[in-house]
């Protein structure tokens, strides 16, 4: 059993390698990079120069929405949730494990949940303009297949979280030492550490390994800034406390106790 789980193993790291070979190389020219800069040159990647690694992704943006009856469709809130559930091709609704009917889509790959208030709320988008078209796509398929007309009014970002690894392991006990009132570690409860420093619009959750999730923003430009001033002091209590000097010189001692 043993020797079969180690051929399997092999064959299995031999094909990836394969597959690794057969991938195109990444377009990295500079008419490429040139097309690429319309969608970052509102955000203030400056602070990352030299640590462009270091940039944190955003993997899931919370939306809410309020759906409004449309004039003479004879429509009224609350909303039947149980017509919704049973018409729609992609809900699911479970009324006594969550008071919701669920829309699943995969492109955009997310879920908007649809409450009997009018209230739509969407998670799983890797963006705002994608988080928009879910709700969107949601209004849509519940006028084709419910037939539930209804007006979107007043979205908004009320999360956003973003996702990044610091490429080095994190000494979660010095740091916690370090920054005792604004950092949370208890292994018992929690195996990463959670870091509030007063000032930012994140919270950094962070584990021992150096992946790190940031929840708490509501714009991607506040993600990006408030990290830049934070990964300083994480890069201090970790096992590569050297790439701190590709930060710029205000950047370091943003966070650093005195």
């Amino acid at each position: 059993l043993k020797r079969a789980r180690d051929e399997v193993v092999a064959d299995c790291r031999a094909e990836r390698k394969r597959a690794r070979t057969k991938q195109a190389s990444a377009d990295l020219s500079d008419a490429s990079m040139r097309a690429a800069a319309q969608f970052t040159d509102n955000l203030p990647l400056a602070n990352y120069d030299g640590i462009l690694h270091l940039t944190p992704r955003l993997v899931n943006v919370v939306t809410l929405a309020e759906a409004i009856p449309m004039p003479g469709s004879g429509l009224k809130l609350p909303l039947d949730l149980h017509a919704i559930g049973a018409r729609c091709s992609n809900a699911y609704f479970a009324p006594k494990r969550f008071a919701a009917v669920q829309l699943a889509f995969s492109n955009p790959r997310c879920r908007v949940l649809v409450f009997h208030t009018g209230r739509l709320v969407g998670t799983g988008c890797s963006g705002p303009m994608a988080a928009r078209l879910a709700i969107l796509k949601a209004a849509r398929q519940l006028a084709v297949e419910a037939g539930v007309y209804v007006h979107v009014r007043k979205f908004s970002v009320i999360n956003e979280v973003g996702a990044v690894s610091i490429d080095a392991r994190l000494d979660c006990d010095a740091f916690a030492s370090t920054h005792s009132a604004t950092s949370h570690y208890d292994r018992a409860s929690f195996v990463g550490l959670a870091w509030r420093p007063g000032g930012e619009s994140i919270c950094c959750e962070i584990y021992s390994t150096g992946k790190a999730n940031l929840p708490g923003s509501t714009r991607q430009r506040d993600l990006l800034t408030s990290f830049a001033r934070m990964v300083s002091e994480l890069l201090r209590h970790s096992d590569r406390p050297e790439v701190r000097d590709r930060l710029k010189p205000h950047l370091r001692l943003c966070h650093r106790p005195k």
